[in-house]
């Protein structure tokens, strides 16, 4: 867009903001945040669908280290069972149910922390 192809009404409105000129070139344009022209509801919905998606990730994260801290603490049970036992098939049970009963409580507890603490004062 040239300067040429400006009119006499552009010219009054660039003559009172000098950055209008750089926003409605096309490579400042895309820098912009767009206008969301959506409804309370609709806002809260997808604010809501946020969180949700955000409780999940915390979830599975939570999840997935008590699971190997479960897991590894299952293996050490079960080496030393297997070891007093001599039934070797005791490691891969007791990892897995360590593992699982584990992930699970820690799971649980991360989705309960998953609440945003809210700004004192901002």
């Amino acid at each position: 867009m040239s300067s040429s192809s400006y009119t006499s009404a552009d010219s009054f409105k660039l003559a009172h903001d000098p950055y209008e000129k750089f926003l409605e070139q096309e490579k400042y344009n895309k820098n912009l945040i767009p206008f969301d022209n959506s409804t309370k509801f609709a806002k809260k919905i997808n604010k809501f669908k946020a969180s949700l998606w955000n409780a999940r990730n915390n979830a599975m994260q939570g999840a997935m280290m008590g699971f190997m801290v479960g897991g590894l603490f299952g293996l050490c049970v079960g080496v030393y069972s297997a070891i007093q036992t001599r039934r070797f098939m005791a490691i891969p049970i007791s990892a897995l149910v360590s593992g699982c009963s584990f992930g699970f409580i820690l799971g649980c507890g991360s989705l309960i922390r998953t609440d945003e603490l809210k700004q004192i004062g901002g």
